[in-house]
Order: C-alpha cells, then structure tokens, then sequence
C-alpha cells in the first residue's frame, strides 16, 4: 500500500465537483507539452529517471530511502509514497513538490485518500 497524489487536467476536478466519482469522470489526455515541461521540471528538482516505455515515465525521489516514485502517464500524473517510519516527510516532499510543478500549468493536485483538491 502506498499513499497517492494525484495530477489532474482542470476538466476531471470540475466533473468530480459537479458530483462524478472521480473513477468515473472522462480522463483526457495532458497536453504533450505539460508532461514534457513536467519531466524536465521533475529532473531539475533532483528526482531521477528509473524507466520509461511508450505508456509511462517513471522517477524516484533522490532519496532513495523513501522509495517515492512519480508517474507520469498520458492522462494523470501520480506520486506514490509506500508506508514507512519516514512517511509523514516524504508526503510533504511530494507535496512540495505538487504545489510548485502545478503552479507552471494546467493541472490540479488531488488527494485520493482525503477525497479533496488542494489547489
């Protein structure tokens, strides 16, 4: 078990908050551009590429010890933080991290455990 944040074009908040289960709104794809800006952005704040195929791009958190990883797929991106002594920090990286990532475009952060948007 892992905890999830996850990155969502404007389009899937507004369906969720008009009273769809976020599984059951249209995901569109992100722009190509985004996830390309995102990559780059990810990189540049020390996250490292574990693997990339046509479906997803894969990074871990530069420290290692957290095993956060971020996906970036063509209609969400998502960080995973497995369970461990260390959680509560590396939840707040991810966060971090989010916020300032999000701040460059058009996606919003969601918090699946909580149920809740955060910006």
């Amino acid at each position: 078990m892992s905890y999830q944040i996850l990155l969502y074009p404007k389009s899937v908040r507004e369906e969720q908050q008009a009273g769809t289960h976020i599984a059951d709104c249209e995901h569109p794809p992100i722009d190509q551009s985004v996830l390309d800006v995102f990559a780059v952005r990810l990189q540049s704040e020390g996250y490292l590429l574990a693997q990339q195929n046509p479906v997803f791009k894969e990074f871990a958190h530069k420290h290692l010890a957290w095993g956060m990883e971020v996906k970036i797929l063509k209609t969400e991106i998502r960080f995973e933080i497995p369970f461990r002594n260390d959680t509560a920090e590396a939840i707040d990286a991810a966060y971090d991290t989010a916020y300032k990532l999000c701040g460059m475009g058009p996606l919003h952060v969601y918090d699946p455990q909580k149920e809740e948007w955060s910006n």
